[in-house]
């Protein structure tokens, strides 16, 4: 019986050397995959970073050019509200002329009809 007893109290003794072994295997090799991750991360930031630049150039260049576009476009639109504002009121001018004289004939053609009538 002691002779089991030494080998359970031995045998937990040394399961709990492997368990506090273990822990600090596991510590290392979380350690040691956060460190292969950070260096091949900076690797693949140093070769997409000229990339990246280059795009974020381009694209600011493209956003640069489409405001200045958009602000002509707006000018030009400004200037056809404008345009066609003036036209309108032309029209309407035009319009009252054109009634002004449609008087004028009625009133210079019903004396003429009056006398043809007697």
């Amino acid at each position: 019986m002691k002779r089991i007893d030494e080998y359970s109290a031995k045998a937990q003794a040394d399961l709990a050397t492997c368990r506090t072994e273990e822990a600090k295997l596991r510590d290392e090799i979380v350690k040691d995959v956060h460190e292969v991750v950070e260096r091949d991360n900076a690797a693949v930031l140093e070769s997409l970073q000229p990339t990246v630049q280059q795009d974020y150039k381009s694209l600011k260049q493209s956003l640069k050019q489409a405001k200045e576009e958009n602000e002509q476009l707006m000018k030009q639109l400004l200037t056809i509200r404008k345009e066609c504002a003036n036209m309108a009121l032309q029209i309407k001018a035009c319009d009252n002329k054109v009634a002004q004289l449609d008087v004028n004939l009625l009133g210079e053609a019903l004396p003429a009809e009056a006398e043809e009538l007697e």
